[in-house]
C-alpha cells in the first residue's frame, strides 16, 4: 500500500527550496561584494595627512579607518558564512519533507515558530522607533512582517493536522517493515 505525498508538502517543501535559493545567491553575493570591496580599498590611497572624518568631539586618523574597513571586511565574511549556512540547512529540510522523515516535519515546525517570536520582535522594535522618529505610513513597514507571520502560523497548522503526521508516521512504518518484508522474501 503506497500513501501519496500530501501537496501542502510539496508546497512547503517548493517555499523552503525557494527560501533557500534566495539565502544562497545572498551569501555569494555578499562574497562578491566582500572581494570587490577588499580590492577596492587595497587600492585606495589612505595617505592623506588630514584626518578622514573631524568632529568637534571626535576625530578619525586614517589607521582608524583602515581598521574599521578590515572589520567590516570579517563582519561581511561572517554574514556570507551564516546565508551560505541558512540557505544548506533549508535544502536539507526540504530534502526531508520530500522523503516524508518527521524530523523534517518538526523542525519546520519549530523554524517557523521562530520565524513567527522573531517578526513580531522586528514589529515591536519598528514601533518603538516609528513612536520616536513620527513616522505614520506603518502598513508598507509591517506588510512583510504580517504576511510571514501568516505564512508561517499555516505551515504550522497545516503541519500539525493528523493526516499530514499521519503521512510521516505512515511512511516512517513503511519504509521500516519494507526493509523486514525484503528479507522475508529471501526465505
Amino acid at each position: 500500500m503506497n500513501i501519496k505525498r500530501p501537496l501542502g508538502i510539496t508546497i512547503i517543501t517548493i517555499l523552503l527550496i525557494v527560501n533557500g535559493s534566495f539565502l544562497l545567491f545572498s551569501g555569494i553575493s555578499t562574497f562578491i561584494l566582500i572581494t570587490n570591496f577588499s580590492s577596492e580599498f587595497k587600492n585606495s590611497n589612505f595617505t592623506q595627512s588630514s584626518p578622514i572624518i573631524q568632529n568637534t568631539n571626535t576625530t578619525l586618523s586614517n589607521e582608524d579607518f583602515k581598521r574599521i574597513m578590515e572589520n567590516f571586511d570579517y563582519f561581511l565574511n561572517l554574514v556570507g558564512i551564516i546565508l551560505v549556512v541558512f540557505a544548506s540547512i533549508h535544502f536539507i529540510i526540504a530534502y526531508g519533507l520530500l522523503k516524508a522523515k518527521s524530523w523534517a516535519r518538526k523542525t519546520t515546525i519549530i523554524i517557523a515558530v521562530v520565524g513567527i517570536v522573531i517578526n513580531l520582535s522586528i514589529m515591536s522594535i519598528a514601533i518603538s522607533i516609528l513612536n520616536v522618529t513620527g513616522i505614520t505610513d506603518t502598513f508598507t513597514i509591517f506588510a512583510g512582517n504580517i504576511f510571514t507571520i501568516l505564512l508561517n502560523a499555516i505551515i504550522i497548522y497545516y503541519l500539525t493536522r493528523r493526516e499530514v503526521k499521519d503521512f510521516f508516521v505512515f511512511s516512517k512504518s513503511k519504509s521500516f517493515s519494507d526493509s523486514f518484508s525484503s528479507l522475508d522474501d529471501l526465505r
